[in-house]
């Protein structure tokens, strides 16, 4: 079967097209984002993890927990990959925190290196081209949902001028409320014929089903705090746990 091209198409035809593809970029629209982007902008894949896992986690145990991350090892070195090591294998609690503080703190630490990139150069992170893109309507409004635990795409969008709605209130002792999150972003109201209404700020709503560097838990349940706290960051590392 032969494809089709522009120019084998009626004026009919391609005004159909774009109608089609236009009413994709409408407020049902959702951008799912994983690992490729942050690898994009010099964050670690899971060969560089898996190093960097080998590296730490030894040091991080005791002689009762070793057995259990020497399990996961002898997969590494039969060359599983990751994801694969720590599926086959069934790490320990102790092993499981380890990984999650050893993966944070890697994480962390070239997410940092490439904020301040960001901060002191021209640089802009390749999502910013494309958010602009995401949505017809005005304002706009991009839902997003991300497996990455970095805040490269919050990042981004502050610095085009958009909002960021993680449905999270606060910056030190943050909790989760969707409603009062969604409300401050409202820059005014706009009155018209029939009914006033709010007007809101270009912003993206996000998801991280994964957990993110910024979550924490707390006596009081999930907490979002820009601090950098010395608790177990709530993320969800490769493997079965």
């Amino acid at each position: 079967m032969h494809g089709i091209t522009m120019t084998s198409m009626t004026n009919d035809e391609i005004n159909a097209l774009k109608k089609q593809l236009q009413a994709l970029f409408t407020d049902g629209l959702v951008t799912v984002v994983g690992s490729g982007l942050s690898c994009a902008e010099n964050l670690p894949g899971m060969g560089d993890l898996a190093d960097e896992l080998r590296s730490k986690i030894p040091s991080r145990l005791g002689t009762a927990d070793l057995a259990s991350w020497e399990e996961v090892e002898t997969h590494l070195t039969a060359g599983s990959g990751l994801e694969i090591s720590l599926q086959k294998a069934t790490a320990n609690d102790a092993v499981e925190d380890a990984i999650i503080a050893v993966t944070a703190d890697f994480v962390l630490s070239k997410e940092l290196k490439t904020i301040e990139e960001c901060l002191y150069t021209n640089r802009r992170l390749k999502i910013s081209y494309l958010l602009p893109h995401l949505s017809a309507a005005s304002p706009k409004l991009v839902n997003i949902i991300t497996t990455n635990y970095d805040r490269l795409i919050e990042f981004a969008a502050e610095r085009e001028g958009w909002g960021v709605d993680t449905m999270m209130i606060g910056r030190y002792w943050g909790v989760h409320n969707p409603q009062v999150s969604d409300k401050s972003f409202v820059q005014g109201i706009v009155q018209n014929s029939k009914s006033p209404r709010l007007y809101y700020r270009n912003r993206i709503r996000l998801f991280k089903p994964h957990g993110s560097l910024d979550w924490y838990s707390s006596t009081g349940g999930v907490v979002a705090s820009i601090l950098p706290l010395t608790g177990q960051r709530l993320i969800i590392t490769p493997g079965i746990s």
